[in-house]
């Protein structure tokens, strides 16, 4: 999917980093009914409206913008943007040839667990956020 290997993307108004940033998982979730033909064949469809919930994750991540490779948004700006984040949120996905896919979403889940401590801390984050 295109999702996958978008060349930019942005939460909230907010860039986020490519620093050890995973693909984007991206899953459908609705209910699929499957019906038997005459034929036997079977056929499958949505039933109602699906929505599309994508993953987003980070390893190694700094707390500090400046710190990312690209001084995008780092540990501490998903933390406090989106971890107790009840507002609806714009998704944007930018792909290099100048393309964007447009979702209206909300945060889903929010995790993070503490990588290394040195100079520096680095965080893995996973983001998970459910189209409206």
């Amino acid at each position: 999917m295109a999702l996958r290997y978008a060349s930019a993307i942005s939460l909230g108004g907010i860039e986020l980093s490519d620093h050890f940033r995973a693909p984007v998982s991206t899953d459908r979730e609705g209910r699929m009914v499957e019906i038997e033909l005459a034929s036997g064949k079977i056929k499958r469809y949505w039933k109602g409206a699906s929505r599309s919930v994508f993953t987003l994750s980070w390893q190694w991540l700094p707390s500090l913008d400046a710190n990312t490779v690209d001084d995008k948004a780092g540990r501490d700006t998903l933390r406090t943007t989106f971890k107790d984040s009840q507002v609806l949120h714009t998704l944007i996905f930018r792909d290099s040839s100048g393309g964007t896919e447009t979702y209206t979403v909300w945060v889903d889940s929010y995790s993070e667990e503490l990588t290394r401590r040195d100079t520096e801390y680095f965080w893995t984050v996973n983001l998970a956020v459910r189209e409206q």
